[in-house]
């Protein structure tokens, strides 16, 4: 199979294509999603198919807004409601009581669902055009880092599925907040683009975030072909002793100018700037780990580590990535 290039001009035949149980990769406006009608019990078991991802790891939900949504979900409550107004179309995943409403492959038996309503607005149409729920995990080989270029979907999936949208858009480069709204009080299933804080500020009332999340899933995610090791800020002098000592292997640096520059003199050394500080470094983490996964000849990357409310989402993704590994 050829996998074609579309963009926004190509909305129609993307939705006849969607409609035909073909598969789309599609922008979001943080990552790119892999879209199948989520009627279509056969265009959703490639979608598992072509990315080797497990089947009893669930899939979201993407509806154009909260209209659709209301086709699957009754009896939304206010609090729910406040968030949407507030944050659809935008990067938060609300996991809902929607049961019986969806094929069993997609929600592995589950009655709460994940759902999201992405702002980018190629994929806002796609989703309204088509007129019902699309599912749309990540475009990528499960496991690997999260796509952010229609060149990482390519990388990935090339030759798999039928299409690719291109964007307009600059993504914001990490995925959705889930939250679940089926728990008393909400409970923050992944950190993402938004914060815990903005979502209290908005339902003035408090939420839980899962920290032990991460170690508990049974699934691996944003792996890297070499090992990724995190440098506590303290540590780098270290990094940079241990690197000298060891000039006759090739290492990786993933980190701010600030840390990159303490670097400059070894010859030993692949780099890849996150930026200047944590809100650059969220945006870059997928670009340098793709970039990484590439470098073969790599024996270790070494990846800066951020503290505060901030670097949340950031950290989440690092420690999957890397194993809970720290340089010591």
């Amino acid at each position: 199979m050829k996998t074609i290039l579309y963009d926004s001009s190509d909305l129609s035949e993307i939705i006849k294509q969607l409609k035909l149980g073909e598969l789309i990769a599609f922008p979001t406006e943080t990552v790119y999603g892999l879209g199948a009608d989520a009627t279509n019990e056969s265009a959703v078991k490639n979608v598992f198919c072509v990315k080797n991802r497990p089947l009893d790891n669930p899939l979201t939900i993407n509806v154009s807004g909260v209209k659709m949504l209301n086709m699957y979900v009754s009896n939304i409550s206010t609090p729910v409601l406040k968030l949407l107004k507030y944050f659809w179309p935008g990067p938060l995943t609300v996991i809902l009581n929607a049961p019986n409403k969806f094929l069993d492959i997609i929600t592995n038996g589950n009655v709460n669902v994940g759902f999201r309503c992405p702002s980018n607005k190629i994929a806002n149409a796609i989703i309204d055009g088509l007129g019902n729920a699309m599912v749309g995990p990540s475009a990528n080989i499960s496991g690997k880092p999260s796509p952010l270029t229609k060149e990482h979907v390519l990388h990935d999936l090339n030759g798999k599925i039928k299409g690719i949208v291109t964007n307009d858009e600059s993504p914001l480069g990490i995925e959705s907040t889930i939250l679940d709204c089926t728990k008393v009080p909400f409970e923050i299933i992944r950190p993402g683009v938004v914060s815990k804080e903005e979502i209290e500020t908005i339902l003035q009332q408090k939420t839980i975030q899962n920290t032990e999340g991460q170690k508990s899933l049974k699934h691996k995610h944003y792996q890297t072909s070499n090992q990724l090791v995190m440098v506590h800020k303290e540590d780098w002098n270290k990094v940079q002793e241990y690197v000298n000592q060891t000039n006759s292997k090739t290492f990786g640096i993933l980190a701010t100018k600030k840390i990159l520059s303490m670097f400059h003199n070894e010859k030993n050394i692949k780099r890849f700037s996150l930026g200047s500080n944590v809100k650059d470094a969220t945006s870059n983490l997928f670009n340098g780990l793709r970039f990484f996964d590439d470098q073969v000849n790599v024996l270790k990357v070494f990846v800066q580590t951020f503290n505060g409310p901030d670097s949340d989402a950031y950290m989440n993704r690092l420690k999957s990535s890397a194993n809970d590994v720290f340089f010591n």
